[in-house]
């Protein structure tokens, strides 16, 4: 099981296109600031079983591999049914050859037991990331429910990326991130759109367990690189 310290916010990069493997594989200063590269499964669809090979070679440079395979509903590429999504997962649980890493899963998948059932049984050995995004606003944050979805599934972070158009916005989840802390739960937190960039620090300083940038391709508004998240978030640490 991967250990969280909410007192040390990690740095996500984004890997969206095969070509990034390269940057691994040969361990490029590009990759050395994030601590995660998460592996949008769903933008790279012919190329579950390569990805499923970086598991591995993420532990021997020294970081954590995420697989997110998104749902079409909350910004998903190529139209995957559930039924290729879960099989992607299938692929990936089976050519990661025992390395604990995350997995990212929708709240709203978790309405298809079938999801749910993956969920656990993946929480058995890696962190499960319950994720929900709206990419037009930031909706109203029902706290109590995603703190039900945490609770059935164990050792799961909280996952919310949002639009963000006011600074009242920007408030909800500040406020929410830090309620969730200090009630012992992991969350990670982000905004998109033009207070994307703000919110995305913003919320790191308060907590915000996992923080996204690109490492080579913007795949969210709002989004910084990787590399340069990486030096704010060292320099709020310092």
């Amino acid at each position: 099981m991967i250990a969280i310290d909410p007192s040390h916010p990690l740095t996500v990069a984004t890997v969206t296109q095969p070509i990034d493997f390269k940057l691994i594989e040969g361990n490029s200063p590009a990759i050395t600031p994030a601590e995660v590269l998460e592996f949008r499964v769903d933008e790279m669809p012919d190329k579950t079983e390569a990805i499923a090979s970086m598991a591995e070679r993420c532990q021997e440079v020294g970081k954590h591999a995420l697989f997110t395979v998104r749902m079409p509903e909350e910004g998903g590429k190529n139209k995957l049914s559930s039924e290729t999504r879960l099989e992607a997962f299938d692929q990936i649980r089976s050519g990661i050859d025992g390395v604990a890493c995350f997995f990212d899963i929708e709240v709203a998948s978790l309405a298809d037991n079938r999801f749910k059932k993956l969920a656990l049984a993946l929480s058995e050995n890696h962190r499960v990331i319950l994720s929900q995004h709206d990419f037009d606003k930031t909706p109203d944050i029902n706290w109590e429910t995603l703190r039900e979805a945490q609770a059935e599934i164990p050792n799961s972070i909280i996952k919310l990326a949002y639009r963000l158009h006011t600074g009242l916005d920007l408030g909800k989840l500040c406020n929410g991130v830090t309620d969730m802390r200090n009630s012992g739960s992991l969350v990670a937190a982000m905004g998109m759109g033009e207070l994307g960039p703000i919110s995305r620090v913003t919320l790191a300083s308060l907590g915000s367990v996992l923080n996204y940038g690109f490492l080579s391709q913007s795949n969210a508004p709002g989004q910084w690189s990787a590399a340069k998240l990486a030096d704010i978030l060292h320099l709020i640490k310092s």
